[in-house]
């Protein structure tokens, strides 16, 4: 009987989705399983000294075209802090990128950052900074059911 139900519920997922708009904002929530294959608690990067550890992280898309970040990390400045950060999201069938708006960017308060990725049923992969010459570093997270509002 579990095996059904999690068919059936796999098949209103991948039917959802494949009805949708397949180039127009989603709404969808994510959590963050591993970066760079690692489980959390874990590091972003590999440095010397202290570094940075990612606890907890979600990512909500909207239909407004907004990524919402909220991320749980152990820094060594700022010690044990939860950031909340509004990006805006593009998708193209699968694939999905992720910007600071372009406001932030306009008045320099804030880096030039982008996440490249691929959305499916189950998850989302994104790439921190496709562009860098440095190697790439993978966020994959995986799509929380949640209740239709």
């Amino acid at each position: 009987m579990r095996l059904s139900s999690q068919k059936v519920f796999l098949l209103l997922l991948v039917s959802g989705i494949a009805c949708s708009d397949s180039t127009g904002p989603v709404s969808a929530f994510f959590t963050l399983q591993t970066i760079n294959g690692r489980a959390l608690p874990t590091f972003i990067a590999e440095t010397p000294g202290p570094t940075t550890i990612v606890i907890s992280s979600n990512l909500i898309l909207d239909k407004a075209g907004n990524a919402v970040v909220i991320e749980h990390r152990n820094e060594m400045l700022r010690g044990d802090v939860t950031d909340t950060t509004t990006y805006q999201y593009r998708r193209n069938g699968t694939e999905v990128e992720i910007a600071l708006p372009v406001a932030c960017l306009a008045i320099g308060s804030c880096p030039p950052f982008v996440w490249r990725g691929t959305i499916s049923p189950l998850g989302l992969s994104l790439i921190l900074d496709p562009y860098s010459s440095d190697s790439h570093i993978v966020y994959t997270y995986r799509r929380v059911p949640t209740d239709p509002v």
